[in-house]
């Protein structure tokens, strides 16, 4: 090629260039190109390979980590405490509550940033055909585990979410193992589909310049289009406690449903626990009632038992003789103040009791008689008695039995009664349970529903009714949400 004049490289030159040469010299130019090419690296696929990490440690850490969403300005940043044990899979649901994104865009973990780094894979990569390293079985501490050490996290491959990962503590993990926490952070997270960083910014400035003059950015059409598709949206609002919340929230879900009584699992199969039902699952006892509290739980079991006896004379219109009444009344501490408790169609802390132990099988109507069943003749001591009430709880059926284990899932996390009867009644609503006459389930109506479940679990006392329940509620009820019960 030395008899050739220098090749030019401005691409017009570069046509002129050729155009001047004969038909060999461009063949010859070809030739020697072709010869001295090298491999063609830059279209070979990329394919995503296996990366090396470092045992898990022995002991592990809990780490303290700021999360910068990138390409943001001011940044959206969290900080967030993770134990080290956790599998990168855990760690990816802890930065989605954190940060307020839903999860609804697929998403990778990289040591490196670059275009072309190893990834770790989602079991999504894999069904996919993708190879490589699974971010399942990878713990946390493998891949950061000093102050300083980074680690990359993408969200939503279209929007293009960028988020820096840098460890700024670590911390021997407590012999009471913490779950993840949010402690601090920045700025609300941005909108799910809405472009990306750019986007992102040009929605954030027009919202804080508060100009109804000034059009929103593309593609709306009018502000008003905007703030319905923004909903209560802005950019300036976070709150670190509903953060916080979430991630907790978030663990307790995942890492305690199997805790669960089978069929109280089954309910979240078509409404995934969500709010104050997440908090619930997270703030359930873990220890078993001891004696105190069965003794406590079940001694109107007993007086009951021991006043009616193995048969109890009915009226002819089928309620206890005014005798039985007022004595069980009395032996019950008359929980009834507003009638002269003789009248079981008037002494309703009795008639309730009554009607909690027929659906139990406790007792049943024979003739003109209420009967002791064989499973009455089974309860003999606090732990047998609660073993017997147990066995057949929650009472009811249909939306009975789905607004009593969640009674139950409330009064084991310790929530008020208006926060139950609330709850209650917006979980019947979202799962489709509906009044007679078509209309939304109230606070009201969700009581109505899980009464006689709350009767057997309180007894005849007014204690439901207070605003403190007794100590020994909570471990009960959690006996029977828990699959343990």
């Amino acid at each position: 090629m030395s008899h050739l004049s220098p090749v030019p490289n401005d691409p017009e030159a570069l046509r002129a260039w050729l155009a001047d040469r004969s038909p060999e010299e461009r063949a010859q130019l070809a030739r020697y190109l072709l010869d001295n090419a090298g491999p063609p690296v830059a279209f070979e696929a990329f394919r995503n390979s296996e990366i090396e990490l470092p045992a898990p440690l022995e002991s592990p850490l809990l780490l303290t980590l700021k999360v910068t969403l990138r390409r943001t300005k001011p940044p959206v940043w969290r900080r967030v405490e993770i134990p080290s044990d956790l599998t990168l899979d855990r760690v990816h649901a802890v930065l989605q509550s954190a940060m307020g994104w839903t999860n609804s865009h697929l998403h990778r973990f990289a040591l490196d940033d670059a275009p072309r780094a190893p990834y770790f894979v989602t079991d999504f990569d894999l069904e996919e055909g993708d190879e490589g390293t699974l971010e399942s079985d990878v713990r946390l501490d493998q891949v950061v585990r000093d102050p300083g050490d980074r680690l990359h996290y993408s969200y939503d491959f279209g929007d293009g979410w960028e988020h820096l990962l840098v460890v700024e503590a670590a911390a021997p993990l407590p012999d009471q193992r913490p779950a993840p926490r949010c402690t601090g952070g920045r700025l609300a997270c941005p909108p799910e589909d809405c472009g990306g960083p750019h986007s992102y910014e040009e929605l954030a400035a027009w919202l804080r310049a508060r100009a109804p003059e000034v059009p929103p950015p593309a593609p709306f059409g009018s502000a008003d289009d905007a703030y319905a598709w923004l909903g209560d949206w802005h950019p300036d609002e976070f709150s670190v406690e509903e953060a916080d919340r979430a991630v907790r929230a978030e663990h307790a879900v995942a890492t305690q449903l199997d805790r669960l009584h089978p069929e109280v699992r089954g309910l979240f199969d078509r409404v995934p626990p969500y709010g104050e039902v997440a908090d619930w699952i997270a703030s359930l006892p873990t220890e078993p009632p001891t004696a105190e509290d069965l003794e406590r739980g079940t001694w109107f079991w007993g007086v009951m038992l021991q006043t009616l006896g193995n048969v109890a004379p009915l009226t002819s219109a089928g309620w206890l003789k005014p005798s039985l009444v007022t004595a069980l009344n009395d032996a019950l501490g008359r929980p009834d103040r507003h009638s002269q408790g003789n009248r079981e169609q008037n002494c309703r802390p009795v008639a309730r009791l009554r009607e909690a132990a027929q659906a139990l099988g406790v007792y049943r109507k024979r003739r003109d008689m209420l009967e002791l069943t064989t499973r009455g003749l089974h309860m003999t001591d606090p732990a047998s008695t609660w073993r017997v009430v147990s066995e057949r709880m929650p009472i009811g059926k249909g939306a009975a039995r789905e607004a009593s284990w969640l009674a139950l899932l409330g009064l084991a996390a310790g929530a008020s009664r208006d926060e139950v009867e609330r709850v209650v009644a917006d979980q019947l609503d979202v799962r489709g349970w509906r009044l007679g006459d078509g209309s939304s389930v109230k606070p009201w109506d969700a009581k109505e529903l899980f009464r006689d479940t709350v009767t057997a679990l309180f007894g005849p006392a007014d204690s439901y009714f207070s605003h403190t329940h007794p100590a020994w509620v909570r471990p009960l009820a959690a006996d029977l949400v828990t699959a343990s019960g």
